[in-house]
């Protein structure tokens, strides 16, 4: 077997410069063992002349047939055809008891096709070559006479067209293979690389052959041309993209600002018509109403190729023009723009995409320093830090940051770094407090909403705004809540005697003159029952939260009914506390000061008590 040479038995150009390898493809009988040598002798014959013998190659003992034996360059430089076999002798390169091969067939040829002369000028089949024909063919054809000197079955024709009548310097438009010897050699070239020169009023055609050997004519035929009249596009100019020019990446920033190319050619006609390629996406037709027209490009185009998962770098970008009426296939292509491309967004995708917030995000709560209620400063906490925290969006990374910013200004206050071991929907606090003159903006006006903004490097995702309840009026303080019941006893108690009675309800009045609540605050008072008067033993059990809201009289009553849980248990010489708070848009505007009164439904001395259901022990 001789190496890189193919079943035709055509010997490569470039073997025939270096020499051949020849592989022994089996081991013949009593091969040479440690100490002893074989011979391999090449027998070359040539057609027409007679066989003659190569110098004898050694092979020492023990023979390894997987390297090969070599046949030096300079026995090759002949065109000729040979057949070529070797004999093995045994221990002397002239012993007379050898074994043989068969022949293997080559052809060496070191002679290019149309070395004796010129290549004559290819012709178009077509002369002129149409619109009608770029639009309905698949091939263009073209005509090589075939006449030249050393043709031979296999020969290559590589096929060059040009606007200009200068020699190509580029690689072949089509290359075709032909199997016969005789006969006119038809180049059927794609439409598509013609549609492209169509501009040209004039195509100038060159050719070069190369054999199965691989030699190249050293020189392009004559100049052969053909006349075009179609009427095509001309001039297209490669897409501009601004977003790609401004940032050197289309990232969700700039999507957001709006990503567009530019297509811009001659020889515009109106309804021409066009499609864009985006990587691998192909807008649908749509007409080109004048130039430079720009085209907006959608988010779905820009995440089509995968830019929401992966980076892509260098990604075509071309837009391809033909006449109304005319198929696709017939268009002129622009040069390609390279983009660069990352919508890699960190967290959850967005409904939205690119939209900056994601309304999937949760919240950032703030805590002031006293108050410590997420969401609500008040006075207390004026002049100290705050604190913020937040949960971590799903999928977190090493490196990302989250920023907090405040309706205040827009620069950031604190910055979260997500770190090793960070997970999904776990609760952190930001790296650092918010200072209060950030919270103030640097002046006199608090914040009032705060949302974050995730940055992986290249996109960033915002939270939803959070509303805060900010209120740094001290509240004002009123009067305590007055125990209407209680003017009936001389020491201002309620007892078995106060009508009406304690099991009906308890009586208050609120009279928070002179400071009055504004109509619809909401009132929060809270009862807080205790064993012994005044504040002596609290009962946690006779407890109870209630809201309703300021009508807008001067004064205001609310009575207490629930006497099994609220009055019951304050039966001997209880106390009970009363508060409350004037709340209006979200703040406390006003606190009471604490009320208190005695209860007692026990008659001295008897164990019996006063109830609903009369006077007994029962009653307690």
């Amino acid at each position: 077997m001789v190496e890189g040479v193919p079943a035709s038995g055509v010997v490569p150009a470039p073997l025939i410069a270096k020499g051949l390898n020849v592989f022994i493809t089996k081991l013949w009988s009593n091969s040479a063992g440690l100490g002893s040598s074989d011979f391999i002798v090449f027998v070359w014959a040539p057609d027409g002349a007679a066989p003659y013998k190569l110098p004898p190659i050694e092979l020492e003992g023990p023979v390894d047939i997987t390297k090969p034996v070599v046949i030096p360059p300079h026995f090759l430089q002949k065109n000729e055809m040979v057949n070529l076999s070797y004999e093995v002798h045994p221990d002397f390169p002239d012993s007379q008891s050898y074994e043989y091969s068969l022949s293997t067939r080559l052809k060496f040829d070191t002679l290019a096709p149309g070395a004796n002369g010129d290549l004559s000028a290819p012709e178009s089949v077509l002369d002129p070559i149409t619109s009608l024909d770029l639009a309905t063919r698949s091939t263009i054809d073209f005509r090589v006479l075939g006449d030249y000197w050393g043709r031979d079955k296999g020969d290559t024709v590589l096929f060059w067209a040009s606007s200009s009548n200068t020699l190509p310097t580029g690689v072949p438009i089509h290359t075709q293979t032909f199997a016969s010897d005789v006969g006119e050699m038809i180049v059927n070239v794609p439409v598509a690389e013609i549609s492209r020169l169509s501009a040209s009023p004039v195509l100038y055609l060159f050719y070069k052959v190369m054999d199965e050997s691989l030699n190249t004519s050293h020189q392009f035929s004559l100049v052969g041309k053909v006349n075009v009249l179609a009427d095509r596009p001309t001039g297209l100019l490669a897409p501009d993209i601004p977003a790609q020019t401004k940032y050197g990446l289309i990232h969700r920033a700039a999507a957001r600002e709006g990503v567009f190319l530019t297509i811009n050619y001659t020889n515009y006609k109106p309804r021409d018509q066009c499609v864009y390629h985006w990587g691998k996406y192909t807008s649908p037709v749509f007409t080109v109403p004048s130039v430079p027209f720009r085209v907006d490009v959608s988010w779905l185009v820009l995440i089509f190729n995968g830019a929401d998962s992966v980076r892509l770098d260098n990604v075509p970008v071309t837009y391809t023009v033909f006449r109304e009426n005319d198929p696709i296939s017939s268009g002129i292509t622009s040069p390609s723009t390279l983009i660069n491309e990352n919508q890699i967004a960190p967290g959850i995708e967005n409904p939205k995409a690119p939209a900056l917030v994601n309304e999937l995000f949760g919240l950032v709560d703030i805590f002031g320093a006293v108050s410590n209620k997420a969401n609500e400063i008040d006075s207390t906490d004026v002049n100290k830090n705050l604190r913020a925290s937040f949960k971590l969006h799903k999928n977190p990374k090493v490196g990302e940051v989250v920023s907090l910013i405040l309706s205040s200004g827009p620069s950031v206050v604190t910055t979260y770094r997500v770190k090793l071991g960070d997970a999904e929907g776990t609760v952190v606090d930001f790296d650092s407090p918010i200072t209060w003159l950030a919270f103030m903006g640097g002046g006199t006006t608090p914040s009032t909403s705060a949302h974050y903004v995730i940055d992986n490097g290249v996109n960033q995702h915002q939270s939803p705004d959070r509303t805060l309840i900010v209120n740094l009026v001290p509240p004002a303080r009123i009067p305590r809540v007055i125990f209407v019941d209680t003017a009936q006893h001389p020491n201002r108690m309620y007892t078995c005697a106060t009508r009406p009675e304690l099991w009906k309800g308890i009586n208050l009045l609120f009279d928070p003159r002179p400071y009055i609540p504004p109509v619809g605050a909401t009132i929060k008072m809270k009862w807080q029952g205790y064993k012994n008067y005044p504040d002596r033993n609290l009962l946690p059990g006779v407890f109870r939260e209630f809201n309703f809201a300021w009508q807008g009289a001067p004064t205001q009553n609310f009575v207490v009914t629930d006497y099994n849980i609220l009055i019951r248990p304050l039966n001997n010489f209880s106390g009970v506390m009363v508060t409350y708070q004037v709340i209006h848009n979200g703040s406390v505007v006003a606190e009471s000061i604490p009320g208190y009164a005695q209860l007692d439904r026990k008659y001295p001395g008897s164990g019996n008590f006063c109830g609903p259901s009369g006077i007994g022990p029962g009653e307690a």
